[in-house]
């Protein structure tokens, strides 16, 4: 029996992970699916890849970890590349595919590799289904439906789908998150524009951020209200004075509601954004399937590493002895 870490090469996180399983001297095959060299060679009774450090068999009896599973782009883009050169791209994507639907029907593995992008918006309905405030959400193209907004709330907070990365004129790159705007803004809005998720404002009393695997429920308090440059979104880092990060426990009818917003979401591990207002409302954002988790293990000392490293050890003795 190995365990069988599917990831990506920069995440520090799944290295941690594995340095913990060798410490209990097991053993860790780590498959970064941006590998350049990676392929699947075949699959039948066992599943065979090559990657840049050689070949691997995987087995039904091994443990099977997505932890950064979320596809990279195996058919680029690009006038340069030939017709050929596309066809043998979405044969190797297909590949994945067929690799994780193996695993998925043979063995014993944590993480749904296909749930791992989850939308925000059904997020969002699914927690509103499951008894958790959500703010006011809507999806629009058009200015007109921000001053609808506007009629109801005095500031809104606009953000993209996902993470937008802009190069800048010294060749460094920023990052645009969450935006709030206020009705004075209304003449820097063109009619048009590229889809925005657009709330209503909540002022917080704090976030919470809160990492759950089997279950369990590590969270910490994020007090990002207090500086300008973390307010509006706290992964806007302050790099020169952090925010302070402190450690919290969930109320267990929080616990019990996120624990049944995963279940519909077909989640069994990510990490919760939270945001609680000045009257104590909680605030359901968002939930991050295969996000980082150090910020929330180190400061607070929880070595979620360590308990998900002998996690999967356990998983593997048990499955050793059906």
């Amino acid at each position: 029996m190995k365990i069988v870490i599917f990831s990506q090469a920069t995440d520090w996180t799944t290295t941690e992970i594995m340095q913990w399983i060798k410490f209990y001297k097991k053993q860790v095959v780590r498959i970064n699916l941006d590998d350049p060299n990676f392929r699947v060679i075949s699959i039948d009774k066992t599943a065979v890849v090559k990657t840049t450090y050689g070949t691997d068999e995987l087995t039904t009896s091994d443990i099977y970890w997505f932890r950064r599973p979320k596809l990279v782009s195996l058919i680029p883009s690009g006038s340069e590349f030939t017709e050929e050169y596309y066809f043998q791209a979405r044969e190797e994507t297909e590949a994945l595919y067929t690799l994780y639907h193996w695993v998925m029907d043979n063995c014993t593995f944590i993480a749904n590799p296909f749930t791992s992008s989850p939308n925000k918006i059904h997020q969002l309905d699914v927690a509103k289904k499951c008894g958790f405030l959500t703010p006011d959400t809507i999806f629009s193209t058009k200015k007109e439906d921000i001053e609808s907004m506007f009629n109801k709330y005095s500031k809104l907070a606009v953000k993209p789908f996902s993470t937008l990365s802009i190069s800048t004129s010294n060749s460094s790159c920023e990052k645009a998150f969450t935006t709030c705007i206020e009705k004075q803004d209304l003449d820097r809005i063109p009619k048009e524009f590229g889809g925005l998720i657009i709330q209503n404002y909540i002022e917080k009393k704090y976030e919470l951020r809160s990492f759950f695997f089997n279950k369990e429920f590590y969270t910490m308090a994020i007090f990002s209200q207090n500086d300008d440059k973390t307010k509006i979104d706290f992964r806007n880092y302050n790099k020169e004075k952090p925010n302070k990060f402190v450690c919290f426990e969930l109320a267990e009818q929080y616990k019990d509601k996120l624990l049944l917003i995963a279940e519909k979401l077909g989640l069994d591990t990510g990490s919760f954004d939270i945001i609680v207002d000045h009257e104590e409302n909680y605030y359901f954002l968002e939930v991050n399937p295969i996000g980082q988790f150090g910020m929330v293990s180190h400061p607070c000392n929880y070595n979620i590493e360590k308990y998900i490293a002998l996690s999967l050890i356990e998983k593997g003795e048990n499955n050793g002895k059906q």
